[in-house]
């Protein structure tokens, strides 16, 4: 925090803010600042609420918060507001230490700025004698964080001061911009938005739990598809269940509208374009069985469900597990490691196994009621959330045919990565003329040496398709 007084030099305050979080919910239910003035007490209430929200929105923060900031000095004859901004990168750089998603140290900053009800950095006086002070002050790889309207209003060699000091400037013009230079993912929305955000949140969470059902066809779907795509570009890892919960509303409607269809019969519907699609995914359905795993709930407590029942409406059994301890399940990704293992952009849920205490090699076989021409597999897309990386266990697949005889074979060795691995289809297609019959599907999670080193004790499979003809 920079302040400055005329006449004088000024001083540099560094600021830091504790958290604690309480129940499950979205609130600011307290903001501290010891020994500050009236203005510096507005200033951080002013700073805590803009960050929150922004946190709250992106799903960095999901209970109620209590804050409060500590300044190493004692602040009580401080008068003006632009320390808003610093205030509100403090609670930032809190929230961010305690994701654990810092590589190394974490980036000093410091900061100048009122902000208004919106979020924008407003202009503030004295930006010259503030940026004398960071770059008196502050240590080499900092920012300075001012108004974008104060650019015009530094000193003709301020770029050439700060890079001799190797400190960056960096000049914003909405929190959302000061917090990526924090190194946190997030984008701006408006209060409408905003709004309807957090309406989605909640309902994705009951349905989650299995407490309401999915989004009916009318005005709210098609409000909640709107953004959806408006916003296709910017939604978060954090917004994964809202993605989810709005995909499997949409998948509702469109399952109702072809079965409504088809009542009145595919000659009627051919003469819309609606039609057209219906009667091609009718048709296509004769020849190929897609089974994706997230048109399902899975609700909490677990996150997981047994896979025998959803399985078996598609003509699939599961049999020969090993051990016969060993359960095949589909879990939700909210489950893995609180959600921050597996990226759900594309699919919540995934067809697993797991056995209780943990054990390897784990196997399973999908023996399929209607005999397949090919088989496609897609392991899910693996998501490095922390510093510490990602696994996912060694697994192979494997197609037979009736006499148990095997056509063809595919999978892929332990990963371990430090950045996200994209997701990937695993393509066995036999010689002409042979059918498969059964999937058998093997995986294990140790390292060469035999001890544990996955994450997860299976292969994590997002979607199955059989072609059949």
């Amino acid at each position: 925090m920079l302040l400055t007084v005329p006449g004088s030099d000024g001083i540099t305050v560094p600021l830091t803010a504790e958290i604690g979080e309480g129940t499950h919910g979205i609130g600011l239910r307290r903001v501290d600042m010891p020994g500050a003035s009236a203005d510096l007490t507005a200033s951080a209430e002013t700073g805590a609420a803009g960050a929150a929200q922004i946190l709250y929105r992106e799903q960095f923060l999901h209970r109620h918060l209590v804050v409060r900031y500590r300044a190493e000095r004692e602040l009580f004859n401080v008068h003006g507001r632009s320390a808003d901004l610093a205030f509100a990168l403090a609670l930032a750089a809190s929230v961010k230490a305690t994701q654990g998603g810092e590589d190394g140290p974490p980036r000093i900053l410091a900061a100048t700025g009122t902000l208004d009800d919106s979020g924008r950095v407003q202009k503030v006086d004295g930006i010259a004698a503030k940026l004398a002070l960071a770059l008196a002050h502050l240590p080499p790889q900092s920012v300075f964080v001012f108004p974008e309207a104060c650019a015009g209003d530094l000193p003709p060699d301020a770029q050439s001061r700060a890079a001799a000091r190797e400190i960056a400037l960096g000049p914003v013009a909405h929190l959302e911009d000061a917090m990526r230079l924090l190194g946190l993912a997030v984008f701006r929305r408006n209060e409408d938005e905003f709004r309807q955000w957090q309406e989605l949140s909640r309902e994705a969470e009951q349905w989650s739990r299995g407490e309401r059902v999915l989004i009916p066809a009318g005005p709210q779907l098609n409000a909640a598809a709107a953004l959806y795509a408006r916003r296709a570009a910017d939604w978060s890892a954090g917004d994964a269940q809202i993605l989810f919960y709005i995909r499997a509303s949409l998948r509702q409607r469109d399952r109702r509208r072809i079965l409504a269809g088809l009542a009145l019969g595919v000659p009627a519907l051919a003469a819309t374009g609606f039609a057209a699609r219906a009667a091609y995914d009718y048709v296509a359905s004769l020849h190929r069985t897609r089974i994706p795993f997230d048109n399902v709930s899975v609700p909490g407590p677990d996150y997981q469900i047994a896979a025998g029942p959803y399985l078996r409406r598609f003509g699939v059994a599961i049999d020969a597990r090993m051990p016969d301890s060993s359960a095949v399940l589909i879990a939700s990704n909210i489950g893995l490691y609180r959600g921050e293992a597996v990226d759900a952009m594309i699919a919540q849920n995934f067809l697993t196994q797991m056995n209780d205490p943990p054990t390897a090699p784990l196997g399973y076989t999908l023996v399929f009621a209607r005999p397949a021409k090919s088989v496609r597999l897609l392991r899910a897309p693996l998501w490095a959330a922390t510093k510490s990386g990602v696994t996912h266990p060694a697994w192979r697949t494997t197609a037979l045919d009736a006499a148990g005889n095997v056509l063809a074979a595919d999978g892929e060795g332990l990963l371990g990565s430090y950045t996200t691995v994209a997701e990937k289809w695993f393509d066995l297609v036999p010689a002409p003329g042979q059918m498969i019959a059964a999937l058998r599907m093997t995986s294990d999670f140790r390292s060469d040496a035999g001890r544990p080193f996955a994450g997860f004790q299976a292969a994590l499979i997002q979607e199955l398709q059989l072609l059949h003809t």
